[in-house]
């Protein structure tokens, strides 16, 4: 396994460079098309003197490979888009979470504490369209 980050330009540039998809095989032989056809036009095949089930295997790769590549390489810059966005979102709450909570002699704090309705309980004594529990009235 590869510790070397993929270097996703250098892929696509392959990529882009074969013979456009999709490809197809009879077993051995690469073709250009979805289907083989007879006709098709011939891009290569795959060889393995004596081991005929694994060069089937091969050619099968080769021809999906055309395929694959580029699908896979659109999905790894898909998900590495979604991992900085999600790295980006951590980051930022783990900025709110480290900075200190305003307290009431900073600037904001006195400023929150003036615009910021509170919560009164009323004394009066409840009337019959009330609960017998305390009313609240928002106040500045």
């Amino acid at each position: 396994m590869t510790t070397t980050p993929l270097d996703l330009d250098a892929i696509e540039a392959r990529a882009t460079a074969a013979t456009p998809g999709p490809w197809c095989t009879d077993s051995w032989e690469i073709y250009k098309g979805a289907e083989y056809e007879a006709g098709a036009e011939w891009l290569g095949e795959t060889c393995r003197a004596g081991e005929m089930d694994d060069s089937r295997a091969d050619a099968e790769f080769v021809a999906h490979a055309r395929t694959d590549v580029p699908a896979l390489i659109a999905e790894v810059r898909r998900l590495r888009a979604a991992d900085d966005r999600a790295s980006s979102a951590y980051a930022y709450f783990e900025s709110l979470r480290s900075s200190p909570t305003p307290t009431s002699s900073t600037p904001t704090a006195r400023r929150r504490s003036a615009t910021t309705p509170r919560a009164v309980t009323s004394t009066a004594a409840p009337t019959a369209r009330s609960s017998s529990r305390p009313r609240c009235f928002a106040t500045s």
